[in-house]
């Protein structure tokens, strides 16, 4: 199994492919109390928070994950939240 990684990767690279990953984008509605907890946990998770708008209670993050890493975070997202989490996403790139 590894030699055949390994031979996969080198024809790949001897012509020319590139290999790239799916790039998520994604809208979160948030309580603003749990702004501080969901930022650093979607780091973890490779997500980039690109926005964040507060509006009282209610914050929206915005930004984009690795289409890999989509279910772990909004599975995070729930506990994180109390349940009161939103996530809207959508494909958005390959890179």
């Amino acid at each position: 199994r590894i030699m055949t990684e390994m031979a996969l990767g080198q024809a790949l690279n001897q012509a020319g492919t590139k290999v790239c990953e799916p790039i998520m984008t994604f809208e979160c509605e948030i309580p603003t109390d749990c702004v501080a907890t969901v930022i650093p946990a979607f780091s973890r998770l490779e997500a980039i928070v690109k926005s964040t708008v507060v509006n009282g209670d209610v914050s929206v993050l915005c930004g984009d994950v690795p289409a890999r890493q989509f279910q772990e975070l909004r599975k995070q997202l729930t506990s994180l939240t109390r349940g009161e989490g939103m996530l809207d996403v959508e494909f958005g790139r390959y890179e």
